[in-house]
């Protein structure tokens, strides 16, 4: 499976093994698993042992380590998720096969119940709800998370993006 995985880290030793041991094996085969890591745990050295790439990125928001990821990255597909398990490694294909059809995937944890701590939920409460009222007429939001960490996009979307 062409693609690469691009995974911003902060401290996530507790939960990195059990993300990158879910890989789908042809993604090892066949892609890149990068992680894009600011930790001061053992997020990276538990990362190297399953054979990803590791970035050390300077510690400025998971925007900047996804920016640095997709850098380091040679495939043509780019799937960006969590490294704290919240998202599914073993839908990595189905969001590959997606992206035969379509620029961009976006994939919701739990469509209306979003996770993280009462900051997190309140902004993505608010956010959802301005989503639906915004863009309900035309169809192209109708629930879950507007901003999730777990999705799927082509080199040339990502570059003309210019983040």
């Amino acid at each position: 499976m062409e693609v690469s995985v691009i995974i911003p880290t902060l401290n996530e030793e507790i939960s990195i093994a059990n993300v990158l041991s879910r890989i789908p094996r042809a993604v090892w085969e066949h892609g890149e698993v990068i992680i894009a890591d600011s930790s001061t745990d053992r997020t990276p050295i538990i990362a190297r042992r399953f054979g990803a790439k590791v970035i050390r990125v300077p510690r400025r928001g998971k925007g900047y380590a996804m920016r640095i990821g997709a850098q380091y990255a040679t495939m043509d597909k780019l799937i960006f998720m969590d490294g704290d398990g919240q998202d599914p490694p073993e839908y990595i294909p189905l969001i590959v096969k997606a992206l035969d059809h379509f620029d961009v995937v976006l994939c919701a944890r739990h469509p209306g119940h979003p996770a993280g701590d009462f900051i997190q939920r309140l902004i993505s409460y608010v956010s959802m709800n301005l989503m639906r009222i915004f863009f309900s007429r035309t169809h192209f939001y109708t629930r879950g998370d507007p901003l999730p960490g777990f999705r799927g996009i082509h080199r040339d979307i990502w570059e003309k993006m210019n983040l």
